[in-house]
C-alpha cells in the first residue's frame, strides 16, 4: 500500500484549533446557552491522549503476531494490552472528561447515594442530579413553590414516587428528565428553565462526545507512525471498545470505505 498517497488524504479534522467546521459548531452552542466544561484545548489533549493509548496498547507487532510474525527478539515480553482496558484509561483521565464520555447528565444541584450489597457493605456510589422546576400554586393561594426533583446522573431516571407525588398530573411510571420534560411543556404553570438547561447540556454534550470519537478515530488512523492496515485495525478496535463500554451505536462505514479504496488498489479484499 502506498503510504505517502494514503496519508495524503488526511485533512486532519482531529486539530480541533484549525478544524473551522467544529470551532464554529462549539461556538454557536455556546452562544445558545451551552454550559461547556471545557476549553478546545482541553478536547485537543482529550484527542491526543486516546490516539496514543490505543498506538500502545496495540503496537505494530502485536498484529504481526496476529498475523503469524513473531519478533524472537520481544518472545519472552509480557504483553500488557489485554491490561489497558477501558476502565485502566478512564482512570487516567479527568472527572469531568470522564462524565463526558460517559455521558452523563449534569447540574448545579449534585451528589451521590451510596449502593448496597446483599451484606450490608457499600459497593459504590450512585450520582444524582438535582433538577428545579417553579411550580405556580396560584389556584391553591400558595404562590410559587421550589421543587428539586432528584434524577440518577448516568441515565437522568427519575424515581416514579417522585413523579406522582409532584406532578400527580403526569401519568408517567417510568420516566426520565428528558420524557418529563416533554409531559410538563405541555402543561401551564411550570417554570422549566433549569430543566430544559439541564437537557440541553446533557444533549450537546452527547454530540461532542460522538464528535470527539469520530475526530479520534480519524487520527488513530492517519498516524503516520505505523501501516495504514494496521491504524485502520487500531481505529476499529478503539471503536469496537466505545460500543461494548458505553452501549451506544456508532457509524462506522466511512472508516470501512476509506480503507477498501486504499486496499482496492493493491487487489487486496478488506477484512472485517
Amino acid at each position: 500500500m502506498a503510504k505517502d498517497n494514503f496519508f495524503s488524504k488526511d485533512r486532519k479534522m482531529y486539530d480541533l484549533r484549525h478544524n473551522r467546521e467544529f470551532l464554529s459548531w462549539y461556538k454557536n452552542k455556546m452562544r445558545h446557552g451551552y454550559n461547556s466544561m471545557f476549553n478546545v484545548d482541553d478536547l485537543q489533549r482529550l484527542i491526543d491522549f486516546i490516539s496514543m493509548w490505543y498506538y500502545i496498547k496495540y503496537p505494530d507487532r502485536y498484529y504481526e503476531i496476529e498475523d503469524g510474525n513473531v519478533d524472537l527478539d520481544f518472545s519472552n515480553i509480557t504483553d500488557i494490552s489485554n491490561n489497558m482496558d477501558f476502565n485502566e484509561m478512564l482512570y487516567r483521565l479527568p472527572k469531568n472528561i470522564i462524565g463526558l464520555i460517559m455521558g452523563i447528565y449534569r447540574s448545579n444541584y449534585s451528589g451521590s447515594v451510596p449502593i448496597y450489597d446483599d451484606k450490608g457493605n457499600i459497593i459504590r456510589y450512585e450520582g444524582l442530579v438535582g433538577a428545579e422546576i417553579i411550580k405556580n400554586n396560584q389556584t391553591d393561594g400558595e404562590g410559587l413553590s421550589r421543587i428539586i426533583l432528584e434524577a440518577r446522573s448516568s441515565d437522568g431516571l427519575v424515581n416514579p414516587n417522585d413523579v406522582k407525588k409532584n406532578f400527580p398530573m403526569v401519568k408517567l411510571t417510568n420516566t426520565n428528565l428528558d420524557l418529563l420534560f416533554d409531559e410538563l411543556k405541555e402543561l401551564k404553570g411550570f417554570d422549566l428553565t433549569h430543566l430544559m438547561q439541564i437537557i440541553f447540556n446533557h444533549t450537546t454534550d452527547i454530540e461532542l462526545r460522538n464528535r470527539l470519537i469520530y475526530y479520534i478515530s480519524l487520527k488513530i488512523l492517519y498516524n503516520n507512525y505505523s501501516t495504514p492496515y494496521n491504524n485502520y485495525r487500531r481505529s476499529k478496535a478503539f471503536n469496537k471498545e466505545i460500543k461494548e463500554n458505553l452501549l451506544i451505536k456508532l457509524d462506522e462505514s466511512y472508516l470501512d470505505e476509506l480503507m477498501q479504496r486504499e486496499l482496492e488498489k493493491q487487489s487486496v479484499k478488506l477484512k472485517k
